[in-house]
This record gives structure tokens, C-alpha cells and sequence, in this order.
């Protein structure tokens, strides 16, 4: 069972609150999810930030929160996203209830409106986020296709594809 499963009703709502604070407003909102801060950190942000008003970008590891928040600062559209630690609210390997959780209560409250993920992520949750609700929009699926050697830092390119 995933740490997220246990974590309180409460907790969460006071997490969403939190980061309700930092809404870009209307238009389109990016969220990343990173696993760490060298594998699909760079093409994914890059990609989020260049069609999005705003990215919300989902960090993993506490001890990486700072280092990417750093590296932010040296993308174009820097000023576009906002570097958050995920605490144990979404995993690296998302299942059914983060996305349900992204789906209904961080999204909502952040208006999230697109997901990157790299190719081939979680083709058995898109149709789930992608599928609106009355209160509940959808969060469309962007899959950005990742260059050789993704392991690498930031400065690589990606191809988004639709």
C-alpha cells in the first residue's frame, strides 16, 4: 500500500489549501510530476512551460525541492512555474488513487488543466483524467516524447506529442 492511501482526509484538504495559494488564474495550467531531478526533469518542465500559462511542477524528493526550484530559474518561462514538494500526496508511479486525487482535489483547486508525462505513461489512467465530471474538468494527458540519454540534466530537448 502506498503512503499516499494513508495520509488523512484533512491532511489533504490543508496541503490543497496550501497550494491554492499559488493558482495561476484562468488558462491553461501544466502539471509535472517528477521523479527525481535528472530523469524528466528538463524535458517535461521545458514542454509544460512553453505551452502552458502555468506549471505547477510536483517534486518527489524533499531533499531535490531546492535544486529544481534553482534550475527553474534558467528556463525560458521560468516565471511560469511553481516548484512544489508533492510530500506523500503523489507518487513517482502514480496508481488509481493519485490520479484520483489529482482528478478531484489537487487539479480543482490549482486548476490544472494538462498532465505531461513522458511516453507510454500510465496509458490505463489517461481516459480517467481525461473524462470530466461536472465538478470535476478534465485534466488532459500530454505525452512528451523523451530524448536519448534522459538521465542527463537540463539543456536537452523534447518532442510533445499529442
Amino acid at each position: 500500500m502506498s503512503s499516499a492511501r494513508n495520509i488523512a482526509a484533512s491532511q489533504v484538504r490543508e496541503y490543497v489549501a496550501n497550494l491554492a495559494a499559488d493558482q495561476f488564474g484562468r488558462g491553461t495550467v501544466g502539471c509535472v510530476v517528477l521523479q527525481d531531478s535528472d530523469r524528466w526533469s528538463a524535458p517535461l518542465m521545458l514542454a509544460a512551460a512553453a505551452d502552458c500559462d502555468g506549471v505547477h511542477v510536483f517534486v518527489m524528493k524533499a531533499h531535490e525541492v531546492e535544486e529544481v526550484a534553482s534550475w527553474v530559474e534558467h528556463l525560458p518561462h521560468s516565471r511560469r512555474i511553481l516548484v512544489h514538494y508533492a510530500m506523500d500526496l503523489l507518487q513517482d508511479v502514480p496508481d488509481l488513487d493519485e490520479m484520483r486525487r489529482l482528478r478531484t482535489e489537487v487539479g480543482p483547486a490549482l486548476g490544472i488543466t494538462h498532465l505531461y508525462v513522458p511516453v507510454g505513461t500510465g496509458p490505463g489512467w489517461r481516459a480517467f483524467l481525461e473524462r470530466g465530471q461536472a465538478d470535476e474538468p478534465p485534466i488532459n494527458v500530454v505525452e512528451v516524447d523523451l530524448p536519448p540519454g534522459v538521465g542527463a540534466r537540463f539543456g536537452e530537448g523534447a518532442k510533445v506529442v499529442r
